[in-house]
Parts: C-alpha cells; structure tokens; sequence
C-alpha cells in the first residue's frame, strides 16, 4: 500500500498538504440503508461525491487504511523536518462525529496500539527521537 494514494510534488516543497479520510457508514447509518456518499477512485488520491462531482487531494484514506499507515504516510516525515526547528501542524476539520478524535488519537488509553491516532504516536516518536 506504500505511496498509493500520494501525488508527488516538483522537489516535495508544498507546505500545505490535504489529507482525506473517508470513514465507513457508522451502524445507525446502516440501519436506515445509507449508501455512501463519497467515494475513493481507484487508487488515485480522488473522491468523488455524490457520483458527480470529483476532488483531487494531496492524499486519500479509506476505512481500510489503518491508523499506522496513514501516520506513516503523512505525518512521520514531519518529524524529519521538526527536530532541526521547522515548524509542523496537523489540523483536523470536519463536521461532528465524523471520526476526528479517532485520527488524531485523543481517546487514547495508554497503549500505542493498532487503535493509536496521530497525537499518542508522534509523541512516543518525538521522545525516541529526544533519547
């Protein structure tokens, strides 16, 4: 899965990457018959929604994407450029309930398991990388 879902920039210089996460339906949702309303294409970093209307990301997840992989894809080489004094943030920005808090890892328990978001991992990376 490594790098499927990247658009690759002219000498990795953006400073502004967009991520998207698409979560699954929750089961209430299932319940009614929700369909999904956006979609992944193929495995180009594209959505579309609605089946009309398509947008291209800098990067796009799935419910299949686990945690792990999109920290590792997008937010561990932040840390490259962070401890030499570069500046990073990762802003999550959605509507309630759509699953922030589960990215991000603030429901975090104590274990730097496969449920593990973005905060508890880069803080386990920042203090291995301080040792």
């Amino acid at each position: 899965m490594e790098g499927k879902n990247k658009i690759s920039s002219v000498g990795d210089v953006d400073n502004v990457r967009v991520a998207v996460r698409i979560p699954p339906l929750v089961s209430s949702e299932c319940d009614r018959g929700c369909q999904e309303a956006v979609k992944h294409v193929g495995e180009s970093p594209q959505v579309i929604v609605n089946r009309s209307d398509t947008f291209s990301f800098n990067y796009v997840f799935d419910a299949r994407d686990t945690q792990k992989y999109i920290y590792d894809e997008i937010v561990k080489a932040l840390l490259d450029k962070f401890f030499p004094g570069f500046n990073a943030t990762i802003l999550a920005y959605d509507q309630t309930g759509s699953g922030k808090t589960h990215t991000m890892g603030t429901a975090f328990d104590g274990e730097l398991d496969e449920n593990a978001g973005v905060i508890p991992r880069i803080m386990s990376d920042i203090f291995e990388g301080i040792n």
